[in-house]
């Protein structure tokens, strides 16, 4: 749950949407329902994905931070928790913060460039050297790579627009729907093999900048 921000960068998501801010990190037992309201699906027979494209991409934050309550669920527990966010877009810069409500650090990890360090872990996540680099790579899916470039293949159904980037090692789909043509979702692949899925729901605006109220991302590879 994403309660505020704080500082010089552009929050994620804003105040006003604090109740609806519950990123779902499920680790193990898996997904059993999204707690937020999916995007009321519309026509897009008549938008040109071009333009869908620009005009998203146009209206997303660049540098910002982040103060959320989390939720894990994992080994058959669930486990409220605090976090805390640096992100620079521009840069692919990231530190992100994890403690419990008493102040107890759980992790803390930050990214730059193609780099991912796990500065601090309890010996419980310490123990999964995989842990911190699975976290540092999902945490890179859902604040980077959130526009397709202008090269991407496009495919038009009744009611979604999907744009197909390859990678070095697979793909990125990124789906766009509903009336203002928003990211609703983000496949990521390697080779034929999904190994992410990130979903984006309840959008609000802020000083012309887009954020999403509630985000969930399911990691096919480690199951979590």
């Amino acid at each position: 749950m994403m309660n505020t921000s704080t500082g010089k960068f552009l929050s994620w998501p804003t105040l006003a949407w604090q109740a609806a801010g519950l990123l779902a990190l499920l680790l193990g037992s898996g997904c059993t329902s999204v707690p937020f309201r999916a995007i009321e699906p519309v026509p897009v027979a008549d938008m040109a994905p071009a333009a869908v494209r620009a005009r998203f991409e146009a209206r997303m934050p660049g540098d910002f931070t982040t103060e959320n309550s989390v939720v894990f669920e994992f080994w058959g527990r669930k486990m409220a928790a605090l976090g805390w966010g640096e992100v620079n877009t521009a840069k692919r810069h990231f530190t992100v913060v994890c403690l419990t409500h008493v102040g107890v650090k759980l992790f803390e990890v930050t990214g730059e460039g193609d780099k991912i360090q796990s500065t601090f872990a309890l010996p419980e996540f310490a123990q999964r050297d995989e842990m911190a680099r699975a976290v540092g790579e999902d945490i890179r899916k859902i604040y980077f790579d959130r526009v397709p470039s202008a090269r991407a293949e496009i495919r038009k159904q009744r009611k979604a627009i999907t744009y197909t980037d390859k990678t070095g090692d697979g793909r990125i789909e990124f789906v766009f729907a509903g009336k203002d043509g928003v990211l609703v979702e983000k496949r990521h692949y390697r080779g034929e093999d999904l190994v992410a899925t990130v979903g984006f729901y309840e959008y609000a605006e802020k000083d012309g900048r887009l954020f999403p109220g509630g985000v969930v991302l399911k990691n096919h590879e480690y199951g979590y």
